[in-house]
């Protein structure tokens, strides 16, 4: 299976989609339902049972109110760190985030920059790496050439050419902390730890409604639940744009894996396969952009939905024979990973609720229930949302009203959600469509910085290439 760079919405795929979905309900699930009572009866209550089992998994996110810290001890010689970015068509983004690399309170001397570039960028992505590489022996351009993989390939191959004994990888779009790197470290002091995670923030959520309400969801997976399934010993993952590596690591388990769309999940379940946890600490920050366009948002979350449901279909059978997890982390990755599965049985939820309310069919539960269960998922995210914004409060002293009341549009959000999850089901599952690694669109913020420390900046005028130090295909990474 290939990944691919797909930038069109496909038409012709929705269509599919949607006639596909009809055909199902009304063969498999609407004349069932209306002949088979017992059917009904069971289908339903499973339905109730996995929606109610899957939003209380959520509500250990609230465990997440309490902070971690790497142990005290004093370090003797900072290690060197590489920090990768795959940068294929960033150049409305990479000035803003190359000056938050290059002001990251580490010492000059132990650290370097690999911007991994694809050869067909057509914008000026290489230019300006190059341009900054002229100013800042850090920055280092790696020129990759362009062939399918996505994200996951650029990132191996940096990988593969750093230098430092921890690896920090991340997205193009995200400015840095200026203590991140440092904090990360810290924590490396163990020689169990192997991969550490921060917590990535939106850095435009005054870019409109949709990237108001994603900043939003974001703050509750990164600020809460990713946290919390750390701090409770469950399945931590460093799904998002930024991620800290002992480099050995890569030497047991391989690189990322170039097939699967969401490859950070995917090595995140290796890791724990292999009796590793990835420690989760919300105060290692980034800044990243969320989508403010629609077909930009509806690509990348199916795009996600479809990755997790690749790695759950790759690793659902190693995760139950596992002899090295634990039994609540077992349990935790089995429920993480059906989650994506979430939105395909909800759906069905909704016939079974009209049937019900207009006196059609019978279930187990009465109608006043089913609503129960879909008002209690629903207001759950908008209570960790309120959660979340009060935290960050008590940290910031800012009080976030705007979000507070924007919260409330988690609720016809997540629905869509849902049908975004039932789209990625038919393709992944029946279609079998080619996986398509779709390239997100960026917003060119060039003076948006909202609700960051990081400073503003004046993008550069790329200048004619000043080669620094640049890596071939073929050529071995420096000493």
């Amino acid at each position: 299976m290939n990944v691919k760079v797909k930038k069109e919405f496909d038409i012709r795929s929705a269509i599919c989609v949607i006639l596909f979905g009809i055909v199902v309900y009304d063969i498999f699930i609407v004349i069932p339902l209306l002949v088979l009572p017992v059917f009904l009866k069971i289908f339903s209550f499973a339905i109730l049972l996995f929606i109610l089992f899957t939003t209380c998994r959520f509500l250990q996110s609230l465990y997440a109110v309490r902070l971690v810290h790497p142990p005290k001890r004093h370090l003797n010689e900072l290690p060197f760190v590489s920090i990768v970015v795959p940068a294929y068509e960033e150049a409305s983004v990479l000035p803003r985030t190359i000056e938050s690399m290059l002001k990251v309170n580490y010492p000059k001397d132990r650290i370097e920059f690999i911007y991994v570039y694809e050869d067909k960028s057509t914008d000026e992505t290489a230019q300006i790496i190059h341009a900054y590489a002229s100013m800042d022996e850090r920055i280092r351009p790696v020129k990759k050439l362009s062939r399918n993989g996505g994200k996951a390939a650029a990132a191996n191959y940096g990988i593969q050419n750093a230098r430092g004994e921890i690896i920090g990888s991340f997205d193009a779009d995200h400015s840095i902390s200026p203590d991140a790197v440092l904090r990360a470290v810290e924590w490396f002091q163990d020689p169990q730890i192997v991969c550490v995670k921060g917590r990535c923030r939106g850095i435009n959520k005054q870019d409109g409604f949709l990237a108001m309400v994603v900043g939003i969801e974001r703050d509750i997976v990164e600020g809460l639940c990713i946290p919390s399934a750390f701090f409770l010993g469950g399945f931590s993952t460093f799904g998002g744009g930024q991620a800290f590596f002992r480099k050995s690591i890569f030497s047991d388990l391989g690189y990322f894996d170039e097939n699967i769309m969401t490859e950070d999940i995917d090595y995140s379940v290796k890791l724990h396969l292999q009796g590793h946890r990835v420690v989760c600490d919300p105060t290692i920050i980034s800044w990243e952009e969320h989508p403010k366009y629609f077909v930009t948002w509806w690509q990348q979350r199916k795009r996600w939905a479809r990755g997790w449901m690749q790695v759950l279909a790759k690793h659902l059978g190693d995760i139950i024979r596992s002899k090295t997890l634990k039994r609540y982390e077992k349990l935790d990755m089995i429920m993480s990973l059906t989650t994506s599965l979430a939105p395909v049985v909800t759906i069905n939820i909704i016939p079974l609720m009209l049937l019900t309310s207009l006196g059609k069919i019978s279930t187990v539960a009465p109608f006043l229930f089913h609503l129960f269960v879909i008002v209690f998922a629903t207001l759950l995210p908008i209570l960790l949302a309120f959660v979340i914004i009060r935290l960050d409060n008590r940290n910031e002293k800012i009080l976030r009203r705007k979000e507070m009341l924007y919260s409330f549009a988690l609720w016809p959000y997540f629905f869509i959600l849902i049908i975004v999850g039932w789209v990625a089901f038919v393709e992944e599952f029946v279609l079998r469509k080619e996986s398509e690694y779709v390239k997100t669109r960026r917003n060119n913020l060039t003076d948006n910085l909202v609700n960051t420390k990081c400073s503003r900046f004046s993008p550069i005028a790329p200048t004619p290439h000043s080669y620094n130090e640049e890596i071939l295909p073929g050529q071995a990474a420096p000493k």
